[in-house]
């Protein structure tokens, strides 16, 4: 129920990121999301157990820094910035190739055996996706390749944070690793933002600070620890088949909320990723 809680909650981020995200908001936006993502979890980590409980071995450390740098550093700027330049529905099944990078980690990182029917769906999400890119964009045409290389980015973040923090979370409790990934990941934005992004942007949009809490606290806060406390009890990969709902809670919210059109291309690439992934994760 964690795995599929954490999919409805992410589904509602891309709408929400969508209606406030700007060429000029999407830093501020990223940074003050990581911002109340991180310090919404060291409270509860801080209240619950006291802040000695952060502390972890020096190797665990190191790896958790790696997760938050790409997981919540590079990931979430990638993804805020395809947001701007494509569709909200095309930006989330190109994100949700991820499955596909993590079966490849697993076969190069963990040694896992790469088999033909994972060769298969690779090959399924690729034609999805060359099918989004070309047509996606609707009456306007092939959608923006900066938008497009973005998605595809933020998809591999999320694959090196699910594959990277697996181990973590076999030996720690979730809430401690996505705290401190969460501090790191701020800690990249937050000075990031301020270099290249004039913060007067957000002047006199406060609902650009209400939206960066809400998906600060709400989908990646208490969405990563349910996602986390998932990845304790089932492998990598098949924690990933979840991600499959994520798209589609997405494009139905896009439909109704943004009123962005479910185009026979869009559902065609959509039905080929997510095959694709199917393929990839089948045992």
């Amino acid at each position: 129920m964690s795995a599929l809680g954490a999919t409805l909650l992410w589904g509602t981020q891309g709408p929400v990121a969508k209606v406030l995200v700007t060429d000029a908001t999407f830093m501020p936006l990223a940074a003050l999301r990581g911002a109340a993502a991180a310090a919404l979890l060291l409270a509860i980590v801080g209240g619950q157990r006291g802040w000695k409980a952060l502390a972890l071995p020096r190797d665990d450390l190191l790896r958790v820094v790696g997760v938050g740098v790409v997981g919540l550093g590079i990931c979430q700027i990638a993804w805020l910035y395809a947001l701007v330049h494509i569709p909200v529905s095309v930006t989330v099944i190109l994100t949700n190739t991820s499955p596909v990078y993590i079966a490849l980690l697993a076969v190069l990182w963990l040694g896992e055996p790469l088999r033909r029917d994972m060769v298969l769906g690779m090959l399924l999400s690729f034609a999805g996706v060359v099918l989004l890119v070309l047509r996606g964009g609707g009456p306007t045409g092939v959608l923006d390749p900066g938008g497009v290389a973005a998605a595809l980015l933020s998809g591999l973040g999320w694959a090196v944070f699910t594959v990277g923090g697996r181990s973590l979370v076999a030996r720690h409790e979730p809430t401690r690793v996505v705290a401190l990934a969460a501090v790191v990941g701020a800690l990249c934005l937050v000075p990031l933002a301020a270099l290249l992004a004039p913060w007067t942007a957000l002047a006199g949009r406060p609902e650009v600070l209400a939206g960066a809490l809400y998906l600060g606290l709400v989908p990646v806060a208490i969405g990563y620890v349910l996602w986390y406390g998932a990845l304790r009890r089932l492998r990598a990969a098949q924690a990933a088949a979840f991600q499959y709902l994520v798209p589609v809670w997405t494009v139905a919210i896009a439909a109704v909320w943004l009123g962005e059109p479910l185009t026979a291309p869009l559902a065609g690439g959509m039905a080929l990723v997510i095959a694709g992934v199917w393929l990839v994760q089948r045992r």
